[in-house]
């Protein structure tokens, strides 16, 4: 998959949406903004909060990706991000059966948020061209998604760009503040 095959503005067309990257590390946030052609205009901070934020836009939609160091998400800085948040992609590594409990632990976290708990929840299971892949209804059951009004488990792999395109058309569907 190339840049131009996800003109991100054109699914997008609602003026400046924000949409949160989030995920366990090394479930893939960076490689999917990179495959999204967005790479080129990560700015990393590293100094804010103790963590280190990557934002990245592409006209009037922003992705910004938290890169948590041992993996904790923080509510006290989640809520400096989440109050203007449009949506929110969760990025999970669905080879890994073992983090799919903490995976859980981190978004139980970000549902104390009262402006994530309204948003559509597009999870990605990142890593599907490997073996051992947890299924949709598998990812579905363990981070109990049917606590969300709107979500989609899209199976893709950073790697190639097999299935961002179907959960990006998804999350452009949705309504977005």
């Amino acid at each position: 998959m190339e840049k131009q095959n996800i003109d991100i503005q054109k699914l997008f067309k609602k003026k400046s949406i924000c949409i949160l990257l989030l995920g366990l590390d090394i479930a893939g946030k960076t490689s999917i903004l990179f495959k999204l052609g967005l790479g080129e205009s990560l700015i990393v901070d590293p100094d804010k909060f103790g963590i280190s934020i990557e934002k990245a836009s592409c006209g009037n939609v922003t992705f910004i990706s938290f890169n948590v160091g041992g993996n904790d998400i923080n509510p006290s800085w989640t809520k400096y991000y989440t109050k203007n948040a449009s949506a929110l992609v969760y990025v999970i590594d669905a080879t890994d059966q073992y983090t799919i409990t903490e995976a859980h632990n981190e978004l139980n976290i970000l549902m104390l948020e009262k402006n994530v708990r309204k948003v559509p929840l597009l999870v990605f299971a990142n890593k599907c061209d490997l073996q051992n892949v947890l299924s949709t209804d598998e990812i579905s059951e363990k981070l109990e998604l049917n606590r969300f009004e709107r979500f989609k488990v899209q199976k893709c792999s950073a790697k190639t760009g097999h299935g961002l395109l179907e959960g990006l058309e998804w999350l452009s569907e949705q309504k977005l503040k």
